[in-house]
């Protein structure tokens, strides 16, 4: 058995890169519960938290949903890596690489936008 395969070695491996875009779709769903966290403490230090609406709420465990998918798929994608399935010694991997950077800069950014933007419009009663 062989440890410590190196980057030469998962460098061909598209599962190996398809684990690295989990990771980046990982981070960068985080990017939405943590800014609305953050502007949610610093509305309550100047007291002018509002509850939380049904429809952030919602937002919210969808994005934590999503999060814990990706955990769960990552180590699946690692152990096929280990075993070398998919191997390929003729697949350039920057096209790879450079897929997995997307994900994670556009899934960042628009999630990062999103919580900027996001209104916390205020359950309506009845």
């Amino acid at each position: 058995t062989q440890y410590e395969k190196g980057f030469a070695f998962y460098s061909h491996e598209p599962i190996f890169w398809l684990k690295i875009t989990f990771v980046a779709i990982y981070g960068a769903a985080t990017f939405f519960n943590t800014v609305t966290l953050v502007k949610r403490g610093i509305d309550k230090s100047n007291g002018t938290l509002e509850p939380m609406s049904e429809e952030l709420a919602e937002r919210m465990i969808r994005l934590c949903n999503a999060e814990l998918t990706a955990l769960a798929i990552i180590p699946l994608t690692a152990t096929f890596v280990a075993r070398g399935i998919g191997y390929s010694n003729d697949l350039p991997w920057q096209p790879l690489a450079g897929f997995a950077a997307v994900a994670f800069l556009g899934a960042g950014f628009k999630y990062i936008k999103e919580a900027l933007d996001f209104e916390n419009k205020p359950a309506i009663s009845e």
